[in-house]
Order: C-alpha cells, then structure tokens, then sequence
C-alpha cells in the first residue's frame, strides 16, 4: 500500500495523446492513494501504467472523457 506523498514514475503508453503532451515517456507522480481501477472498460483506451497500479491514465475511444489515478495538478 502507499502513503500519501510518495512520488513514482508512471509509464507513459500514448505519448501522442494531448493529455501528456510534451512529457516524455515516464513521468513522476504523487502515488498516494489506496483505491484503484481493477479493470479498463471496452469503450475506454490504457494511457498510462505502473507495475503497483496498471490503470494509472485511461481515455474514452469516442468522447473527451478521461481519468487519472494520479492528482496531475501536484508538483
């Protein structure tokens, strides 16, 4: 399990994709949480992973929905 502020790389699967736009392939985020996704549903694409949580970042194929396991708004 892992405590808030702890900070880990996340690999980054669709760097093309406007949400990581201009970051490169692995990024640095803050992995304080203790839920997560087990499974990705039909309709939504795997943006980005780690080996702790495979669901990090995920798209919807056809509407601008999108969610992230990470805060991406923490420095």
């Amino acid at each position: 399990m892992l405590r808030r502020g702890e900070y880990l790389p996340v690999k980054v699967l669709k760097r093309d994709d406007p949400l990581f736009e201009g970051l490169n392939g692995t990024i640095i985020v803050d992995e304080g949480h203790y839920c997560e996704i087990k499974w990705l549903p039909a309709e939504f694409e795997l943006l980005a992973s780690t080996d702790e949580c495979i669901i990090q970042a995920m798209r919807h194929k056809s509407r601008p929905l999108y969610g992230v396991q990470f805060p991406p708004n923490i420095r």
